[in-house]
């Protein structure tokens, strides 16, 4: 074989092959499949266990078709030898060398013991923003040519304006998703540095309810499947106080996309045009059990679009009094002079007068029937006694 030499090759793109489809973090325990592809073992045991598939080419696969990857074992431990020799002499240079105190005998091995745990922590973090940064810069370069693609192709001039509106969108998306991106990585460093530990640092993606006007960042871990966007979003909407009233996961779907088509999908599920998605995307159901790693779309600053009908507690219609009267409650009333009624209850003040000019009538009053006079005046849009 011929002798390479000192031959430099950018070991990024080595380590990239060494990742697990499933979890997308480097091999532990990799093992081989008849098929030709590698995993960490537990990833592929839970795959084969519950799918009896090959996660990459469907392959049927079953505990016996596994082979272990010596192989890219021994290429990992000399990749993770060299990049501890690299970050001990970056941090060596960041700390300098510190001389034996005679005073105190152990200083070194102290020493040595916090740079081990400062090498670790540096190591993680910084990979992992550089690796936001190029996924930033990415999205903004594809962004601007996709833009740039649309607008010459575009003949009239409202359409350009509204691709033009959708550019603007996007950029403020990604750069929304960034700035999130950032501030999620400076909490998980103060974590880290309160624990003295590594944090572990999850993918942060966007999950948006165009029915509900939603959005929110979701730091998603490896082992998540898609059924675990369900309990995220509960879970949202219990801490805004507004818990959902009605929810079958089985019904909703999501759909993963771009940035600058976040606007014309939201529009597609307003519109309920999903076979205007169903086009361009692939939807899945949300109460799948697929891994959302193994789909190979999930990186930083990735967006869920969520199909949903779910129904909140603050989109439920109001109930007036008079709808479900109970004689034994006490009831303050209410005069609007847009209306020019008195007797009107606490719902209906809020909701059927919302905005009017109003004032306090009676207070603490126990009424003998189901007295609302925003009722019997016509002006109740709530539910009431009249509409049961």
């Amino acid at each position: 074989m011929q002798h390479q030499g000192d031959l430099m090759i950018n070991a990024d793109l080595i380590i990239k092959q060494l990742q697990c489809a499933v979890c997308i973090n480097e091999f532990n325990n990799p093992f081989l499949t008849k098929c030709g592809h590698s995993f960490c073992y537990n990833c592929i045991e839970e795959v084969i266990n519950r799918y009896h598939k090959c996660p990459l080419c469907n392959l049927d696969l079953n505990k016996t078709d596994l082979y272990k990857n010596n192989q890219i074992n021994q290429i990992k431990q000399i990749i993770e030898e060299q990049k501890k020799q690299q970050l001990n002499h970056k941090v060596s240079n960041v700390f300098g060398e510190q001389n034996a105190n005679a005073f105190l005998p152990d200083y070194k091995m102290i020493s040595e013991m916090f740079k081990n745990a400062v090498q670790q922590m540096y190591n993680v973090y910084e990979s992992k923003y550089i690796d936001a940064i190029d996924e930033y810069k990415a999205r903004q370069q594809e962004l601007k040519i996709d833009y740039t693609q649309r607008l010459d192709a575009a003949m009239e001039d409202h359409v350009k304006e509204q691709i033009t509106n959708n550019y603007k969108e996007a950029v403020k998306q990604i750069e929304t998703s960034f700035k999130q991106l950032k501030d999620y990585y400076a909490d998980c460093v103060y974590k880290s540095l309160e624990q003295f530990k590594c944090e572990q640092i999850d993918i942060l993606i966007q999950i948006v309810l165009p029915k509900q006007n939603a959005q929110f960042p979701w730091p998603f871990k490896v082992n998540n499947r898609i059924s675990s966007i369900a309990e995220v979003i509960f879970q949202h909407f219990d801490k805004k106080n507004d818990p959902i009233q009605n929810f079958d996961p089985s019904k909703l779907k999501i759909i993963f996309c771009k940035p600058q088509d976040l606007y014309k999908i939201s529009q597609s599920v307003l519109n309920k045009d999903l076979d205007v998605i169903s086009q361009q995307y692939q939807i899945y159901p949300m109460n799948s059990e697929i891994f959302l790693a193994s789909l190979g779309q999930v990186k930083q600053g990735s967006i869920i679009v969520v199909i949903s009908d779910i129904s909140l507690k603050s989109q439920q219609p109001q109930e007036c009094i008079t709808f479900k009267f109970n004689k034994d409650r006490l009831v303050d009333y209410y005069s609007c002079l847009q209306c020019k009624i008195h007797w009107v209850c606490q719902v209906c003040k809020d909701f059927c007068h919302q905005g009017h000019q109003l004032s306090i009538y009676r207070q603490q009053v126990k009424p003998d029937w189901a007295c609302c006079y925003c009722v019997s005046k016509g002006f109740c849009k709530a539910l009431n006694k009249n509409n049961q």
